[in-house]
């Protein structure tokens, strides 16, 4: 499951986990807009949920609760990643529909759920998240020096600092969706972590 910054910073801040206890970089073959180097021109790479064994496709999340009588549970509910919270939706032509091959037990969603406006809203705020850490990860990219080389720890320090200082912007404005041709609804929020990370030091 891929996090963006803010699912660190919630995990890591709310349950005082250290980041590298739950996260892999992961170097994809085609890495995302949202990528981060640990030296300059380095591998692209993405953070994702680590999970129980990488031995097999299928393994658990970590924070996977497992019960007997094969009830499983979100160990981490309230602090789940945004990404998480979207599953098993996504949008298609602005509307709201199932993936084609959900991991969920069947019939653990119908067709009425699909229609709940929550999804919309769980959609909206994943977006704008990744938009923000988008932000961030480039912010990193660029105070990358010709010669040097940092490490996850480096990276980890740098994401939980950026994000006390953007969180404390507050919460951005994702209370609708983006049509074609439309300016990002959290455009001015987009411009103030923007604004912000252009003085950002980190220590």
């Amino acid at each position: 499951m891929p996090v963006c910054g803010h699912d660190v910073w919630r995990i890591s801040r709310g349950l005082q986990l250290d980041p590298s206890s739950f996260l892999v970089a992961w170097q994809e073959e085609e890495p995302g807009t949202d990528g981060f180097r640990l030296e300059p021109r380095g591998p692209l790479f993405t953070l994702v949920l680590d999970k129980r064994s990488w031995a097999t496709q299928q393994s658990a999340c970590r924070f996977l609760l497992r019960f007997p009588g094969g009830q499983d549970r979100c160990g981490i509910y309230d602090h789940r990643p945004v990404a998480c919270r979207s599953y098993p939706m996504l949008l298609v032509d602005h509307d709201v529909v199932m993936r084609d091959d959900p991991l969920c037990p069947p019939g653990a969603w119908s067709a009425a759920d699909v229609r709940d406006p929550s999804w919309r809203q769980a959609l909206q705020q994943a977006h704008m998240q990744y938009d923000v850490y988008k932000l961030v990860a480039a912010h990193w990219n660029a105070r990358l020096t010709e010669g040097e080389s940092r490490d996850l720890a480096d990276y980890y320090a740098y994401v939980l600092r950026a994000y006390d200082a953007v969180e404390s912007l507050g919460p951005g404005p994702w209370q609708r969706w983006r049509l074609p041709g439309d300016p990002t609804p959290w455009q001015s929020h987009l411009d103030r972590v923007r604004a912000l990370l252009a003085e950002f030091r980190p220590v």
